[in-house]
């Protein structure tokens, strides 16, 4: 595959969209882009009976404020004038593409309960020949699968209003020690003044440590004002709302000088102990009113006032039955103070700089319920991590975002929706709850039969989402996807998507683990790789029973199932391993929980390319900005020479592997140093585009990749012989490990299993 090559795909084909790997520009013309809406069936089964024999999950990946890629058209905005959108009177679905006109246009009957409906008067036209309305390509709701449609009064329970964002930073000692707190308010300062001037979003700050501290940015002041909120076990907002959220334009003067002076406030601090629970409960009454969003950076471990922790990072427990335990909140008052936040349009994001641990698997459930993010940066040296830090605070920001969301899922006869997994909190009548949303975010939605379907008909989902815009706009976002229906299982085999059913097998199986009380990591390991296994054997069976019985014979559009599944059961979420950390793990668990699918593809199965003998036509931009990548390796060690480089990525961390054979001059090229592979100090070594075409080339190579993930991954320079060298080989996921055969070793044991089935 020429990961390289770009390719268009039209959505109302009604063929399995492209691999997630391979880049390609989607045209909406009547079905939903799969950066949207991916599902791991295009062509569903006529019934459940049949959906269990072919032991695929049927289950649709929804991205809901995914952003168009290059290329690909905005997202057209409707507005349908005071009445609102138009929807089903009887199950509220939104008129879309897949409707059925009648009686010449005076009515439809709904795709999703088949309820016929009439046409408002001022929304009349007249059919074509066709069955297809005459404005038809002038009415986007008709024909593009993708549309937001602005709001009227009934959708909106309070006025809404452009996000604000409260930056809490922990001012306790170990954050003003290691350096953490400056770089965070040089940091912030940097990307204010880059994007917020014209921004009609609003800002506020808050520092604590045993205490809470508001500070006034009234635009008339001089200088901040703090007001100090001593007993944190009774948190209150000092201050009015309007002088704690201002405008970056009007107060720019305040904001700037008070990120200035909190390094020199508390240079002087003893205080080692953290109140951050009582932070995020005193962010949630600032924010009461209006909504928004809640930053917490993060470097202690939360000792003190309400959410105190207790360690119990106990490395004696891992490989036990007790394990488990290590990965489950401790304590359910971060739990219960997300769902309060939630319930206020508060969502919470967590940026971690910790010294040592610092239990994300508590804190964390206050970023999953209401709709956060974690950010988890182990052993931080803002020294060398700055960049790291700029680059995803500076996503965070700058993202389509929203607050204040209501999602519903809505299916065709004969279709029911039976789980989501994601970070949201669960509503009523089957609604999602969530207090932030944002591009990057996505939700698995689980789905099974409830009665046949017709193999002539064409099942649909309908994803709605309602929210309040980053500019403070109420609107309705909604994705339309129609599929296939059929009573041939090679039909239904040929239409997986093999990047779809990866991502919800991971999830739901991490999911099953976190909630069920007797699973361990090696009862996930073996799950995963048996229902692999069984999909496989289906196929083998009942589409291609002719092959010869010696054969090993993979669906085409799972033939990357068993090298997928060898590495899912290597992944750090899962392995064994003392190289873990409890809180590394723990991280890995939240990120699957959102992850969309091209996050958990190369999360999975990282990539890895050869820099060594980089062709020359790759790291140079064309004339769109994109950057030619070399051809992907194997991730075995068979792929690695002697006196070789390697850049692997994994979305989330970069290893840049030195050979103990490298050459002087690649080192001298890439580095500036005149040494060996042994002489060189990995650990003081930094990556930077110095004046040299293969340095400038490879540094071109990690920025588009990271242009492509929206992040900055976390860049480890290692060489042959290196402890972290091990952690390095942990993502060899195609060789042998403590936790699993090789891929080859798997093959051959699934090939096994089918032939002893089949006998």
């Amino acid at each position: 595959m020429d990961h390289n090559k770009i390719t268009k795909y039209h959505t109302s084909t009604n063929q399995t969209p492209p691999s997630i790997c391979a880049p390609f520009i989607a045209i909406d013309d009547g079905n939903c882009n799969p950066r949207f809406m991916r599902s791991t069936l295009y062509t569903v089964p006529v019934n459940g009976e049949l959906l269990t024999t072919s032991k695929i999950p049927f289950a649709t990946l929804i991205q809901p404020l995914a952003e168009p890629a290059p290329g690909e058209e905005g997202i057209p905005v409707v507005d349908m004038g005071p009445t609102g959108p138009l929807r089903c009177h009887r199950c509220r679905a939104y008129i879309n593409p897949f409707i059925a006109f009648t009686d010449n246009g005076r009515s439809y009957a709904c795709k999703f309960c088949e309820y016929v409906n009439e046409i408002p008067k001022d929304y009349y036209s007249p059919l074509e020949a066709s069955g297809r309305r005459y404005d038809h390509n002038n009415r986007v709701e008709l024909s593009k699968a993708t549309v937001e449609f602005v709001t009227t009064a009934e959708y909106i329970t309070k006025p809404p209003q452009p996000l604000s964002y409260l930056f809490a930073i922990d001012v306790s000692y170990n954050a003003i020690s290691t350096g953490t707190v400056k770089m965070v308010v040089e940091t912030i300062k940097k990307i204010l003044a880059s994007y917020a001037e014209s921004s009609s979003t609003k800002f506020g700050i808050m520092t604590f440590d045993t205490s809470v501290h508001f500070y006034n940015l009234n635009s008339s002041l001089q200088q901040p004002q703090m007001m100090v909120v001593p007993d944190v076990n009774n948190v209150f907002l000092p201050l009015e709302e309007q002088v704690v959220f201002v405008k970056y334009k009007e107060s720019k003067h305040v904001i700037e000088a008070l990120l200035d002076k909190i390094p020199s406030i508390f240079s002087k601090t003893r205080v080692s102990e953290s109140a951050m629970g009582a932070a995020i409960q005193a962010g949630q009454i600032a924010l009461k009113s209006s909504g928004g969003k809640i930053l917490v950076f993060e470097s202690s471990f939360p000792t003190f006032g309400p959410g105190t922790l207790k360690k119990r990072d106990d490395p004696k427990l891992i490989g036990t039955d007790k394990e488990k335990s290590l990965y489950s909140p401790q304590d359910p008052f971060y739990g219960t103070l997300a769902t309060e936040c939630s319930k206020s349009g508060v969502s919470v994001d967590l940026f971690l700089f910790p010294v040592s641990y610092i239990d994300v698997a508590t804190i964390s459930a206050v970023s999953r319920v209401t709709g956060g993010q974690v950010y988890y940066y182990a052993n931080f040296r803002p020294s060398k991590e700055s960049d790291k830090f700029y680059v995803e605070l500076w996503r965070n920001l700058t993202r389509t975002s929203g607050y204040d969301a209501l999602m519903k899922v809505r299916t065709s006869k004969g279709i029911v929706v039976v789980d989501s997994i994601g970070n949201f909190n669960p509503g009523p009548a089957g609604e999602l709850e969530i207090a932030g949303i944002d591009a990057d975010k996505s939700i698995a939605v689980q789905l099974k039969h409830d009665d046949k379907l017709d193999p002539k008909s064409e099942p649909c989902i309908q994803c709605a989402i309602l929210y309040t815009t980053s500019n403070g706009e109420r609107r309705v976002r909604v994705h339309n996807l129609q599929l296939q229906c059929s009573d041939s299982l090679a039909n239904i085999f040929r239409s997986a998507d093999s990047d779809a059913i990866l991502n919800f097998l991971s999830r739901s199986a991490l999911a099953n683990y976190e909630k069920s009380g007797s699973a361990t990591l090696a009862s996930v390991r073996t799950t995963f790789g048996e229902q692999c296994t069984e999909m496989l054997y289906t196929y083998r069976k009942f589409c291609a029973s002719s092959s010869a019985p010696g054969q090993l014979i993979l669906p085409e559009s799972l033939k990357l199932l068993p090298v997928y599944a060898t590495a899912m059961m290597k992944n750090i979420a899962v392995r064994s391993g003392v190289d873990i950390l409890t809180d590394e793990r723990s991280f890995a668990l939240n990120f699957f929980n959102w992850m969309p699918p091209h996050v958990s593809s190369t999360f999975i199965y990282p990539r890895l390319f050869a820099l060594h003998n980089l062709p020359s036509d790759c790291g140079i931009a064309d004339a769109s900005g994109a950057v030619k990548l070399p051809p992907m390796e194997r991730l075995s060690n068979e792929s690695l020479s002697p006196n070789g480089a390697y850049l692997l990525e994994n979305g989330h961390q970069m290893y840049l592997y030195l050979a103990r054979g490298l050459s002087t001059e690649f080192i001298q090229s890439v580095f500036n140093y005149d040494a060996t592979v042994d002489q060189l100090q990995t650990t003081e070594m930094i990556l930077y585009p110095y004046e040299n075409d293969l340095a400038t080339r490879i540094w071109a190579i990690v920025n588009y990749i990271n242009r492509q993930r929206n992040t900055s991954q976390r860049i480890f320079i290692l060489k042959q012989g290196d402890p972290l060298e091990l952690r390095f080989y942990s993502y060899l996921v195609e060789d042998k490990s403590q936790d699993g055969m090789s891929y080859v070793d798997y093959l051959c044991a699934v090939h096994k299993q089918i032939q002893t089935k089949l006998s």
